[in-house]
């Protein structure tokens, strides 16, 4: 027998160098490795037809199927988000109102904070106002978009900012200066949080984030009804211009009225007479 001595090729890897006088294999003989007699070839050595293929493009993750699981979001965390800042809001309007020094005239130091329990129920009753619409709405919505949470996230801003107006027509409902400007000021507040509620609304409706059961006649009558509010708000500010007085209590009224539950009656089928009954259609 022949010695066989191995050595490195840049080009081929490892090849058999033989001994002079007999014949060298051919490239592709001397590329295969050698195969024990007792190997069998396994299934991933075996060539996949085209319907193993197809099944495993198949179950292969896509890239664009992550993209859309990650784009639309569930509404529970950005409602628990939202319902945290609504509970800040109104709390922070009780901090607006000042403790009495206290000593004999207390009774009089205490009746003497009326504008600030005025405002406080004003903001208060707005503010749940917002929180009862905005719970509903969120009851409609099956997931969210991240245009949906920018919009929520500005209705968020006017909320938080809402004591502060408070505090601003509290304290010129006590000196009886400036009435005007901080009624219509408070207004203007509310107008633009109506905007951003109408906001959000219309992106989860564009977006198809509604629920399946939605009817488009309630997704109508939700849609009119939300429309209102910055339009009977801008009526009410204007009045402000002529009456603080006459603003506020629109307010309260307005607010009364976005409190009520609204939804679409459902027509029902009245029932056939006898006599249509017998007739065959």
């Amino acid at each position: 027998m022949v010695p066989i001595s191995w050595s490195a090729s840049p080009h081929l890897g490892q090849r058999a160098a033989f001994a002079p006088g007999t014949a060298s294999p051919s490239p592709k003989t001397a590329s295969r490795r050698p195969v024990s007699p007792t190997h069998r070839p396994s299934s991933t050595d075996r060539p996949l037809n085209n319907s193993q293929e197809q099944r495993i493009k198949t179950a292969a993750p896509d890239a664009n199927d992550d993209f859309a699981e990650t784009s639309t979001i569930l509404p529970t965390r950005t409602e628990l988000f939202s319902d945290a800042v609504f509970a800040i809001a109104i709390t922070l309007l009780v901090i607006e109102i000042e403790v009495p020094e206290g000593g004999t005239n207390l009774l009089g130091q205490l009746l003497d904070l009326w504008p600030n329990y005025v405002g406080y129920v004003l903001s208060f009753a707005l503010i749940g106002q917002v929180w009862l619409n905005h719970h509903a709405m969120f009851q409609r919505l099956k997931s969210l978009d991240h245009w949906t949470m920018i919009c929520n996230l500005a209705l968020l801003l006017n909320v938080a900012f809402l004591p502060f107006p408070t505090a601003v027509l509290a304290q010129a409902l006590r000196t009886g200066e400036g009435t005007t400007v901080a009624a219509v000021f408070y207004g203007l507040v509310m107008v633009i949080g109506g905007i951003f509620f109408n906001a959000v609304w219309w992106s989860a409706r564009r977006g198809g984030h509604l629920k399946e059961d939605t009817t488009p006649v309630e997704i109508g009558a939700i849609t009119r009804r939300f429309a209102l509010g910055p339009l009977l708000y801008g009526v009410a500010t204007a009045l402000g211009l002529i009456n603080a007085w006459l603003s506020i209590a629109t307010y309260i009224i307005l607010i009364g009225f976005f409190m009520m539950e609204n939804r679409p009656h459902r027509t029902r089928e009245r029932p056939r007479s006898r006599q249509s009954r017998g007739k065959i259609s």
